[in-house]
């Protein structure tokens, strides 16, 4: 049995995506993950084929593998390279100011310089002139949104 198909039975959607590039491994009975999903949710993400950006060259060597979220500045992806899980954000800077940008820019470069234990490291930052965009490329961290995190807390203080 694969890590996917352990994902998938267990329910467990984000890992499942993050494991899609098992999606046609087989176990000892010849089945696929797909053939061990129940239920129909399971099975649309399986099957979900996203649409992954093309990085520049020099990022070349990082394999996107799934869409991890969206948010008002890009989509975050999950990613590997040389057997290590990464995360890929993609930030559009087509659609804001040159003034944004700069900010972006700005905030990216702050990023790469960090270094703490409690913050998630920033491994590169690179501008995409091909399609006008920045990618940065970041520890990857699983477990709930913070979003999620902040509504657990306030669904807790509100029973």
């Amino acid at each position: 049995m694969t890590a996917l198909m352990h994902a998938v039975g267990g329910g467990h959607e984000e890992c499942v995506g993050l494991l899609l590039l098992e999606r046609d491994l087989k176990d000892g009975e010849g089945r696929t993950a797909a053939e061990h999903a129940e239920g129909e949710k399971m099975r649309k993400v399986l099957v979900h084929q996203p649409t992954l950006p093309r990085l520049p060259d020099s990022l070349s060597g990082y394999h996107l593998t799934a869409v991890l979220g969206e948010g008002g500045f890009g989509t975050v992806y999950a990613a590997h390279k040389g057997g290590r899980n990464v995360a890929v954000k993609v930030v559009s800077l087509r659609r804001h100011s040159e003034e944004t940008r700069e900010k972006i820019r700005k905030e990216a470069e702050i990023l790469l310089s960090l270094d703490h234990p409690n913050i998630l490291r920033c491994i590169r930052g690179e501008e995409n002139d091909l399609d006008s965009t920045y990618v940065l490329v970041m520890d990857l961290c699983c477990g709930k949104t913070y979003r999620r995190y902040i509504l657990t807390a306030i669904m807790c203080l509100v029973l």
